[in-house]
């Protein structure tokens, strides 16, 4: 049973093994924020991050998606600094191409669509899975039971995600018949 505990800044996963020991797959702390993250990056300023922070105590809203309604960074570029923020790898599938389409074979097309992943590559028993939502301990929790290995989930936007389904698994259906 694959669990992931996280908070503001900590992101652990971890699953029992068939011995019932806990083994920690990875383990993140996020030692900044994600304003700090931004102005890092010079896709804010601090005057900005002020404006979002007064912006965010009066409508309760997350603070990235002000950043975004105030013009300063693209979802993507948020996407991408939070993603890093507790380790995951931001992908954007546009850019992707599937080199080895038995990957398909891992991961039905109903289960692809249901949990809006998609298999990106396989290493000695760990499969990579591009997900909407790396969080979804259910959904990583069914994939290693139909894939019978190790899900490394990455985190990319569901539109996009989408994208890659439809272009590969209809493809692969096309071939088939």
């Amino acid at each position: 049973m694959l669990t992931m505990k996280y908070g503001n800044s900590f992101l652990a996963i971890s699953y029992k093994n068939q011995y019932n020991d806990t083994i920690i797959m990875t383990e993140y702390s996020a030692s900044k924020r994600i304003g700090e993250l931004l102005i890092e990056q010079k896709l804010i300023t601090p005057a900005i991050l002020e404006q979002a922070l007064s912006q965010q105590r009066q409508e309760l809203v997350p603070l990235g998606k002000i950043f975004i309604q105030l013009g300063c960074v693209s979802e993507d570029q948020l996407n991408s600094v939070l993603a890093s923020q507790f380790g995951l790898v931001y992908l954007n599938p546009r850019s992707f191409v599937l080199q080895d389409t038995s990957l398909l074979n891992f991961i039905p097309e109903s289960l692809a669509r249901r949990f809006v992943c998609f298999p990106l590559e396989k290493k000695h028993g760990t499969l990579l899975v591009v997900m909407a939502d790396p969080w979804n301990t259910d959904a990583i929790n069914e994939l290693t039971k139909v894939t019978q290995l190790t899900i490394q989930p990455k985190f990319s936007r569901h539109e996009w995600i989408e994208q890659i389904i439809d272009k590969y698994y209809n493809s692969q259906w096309q071939k088939n018949n």
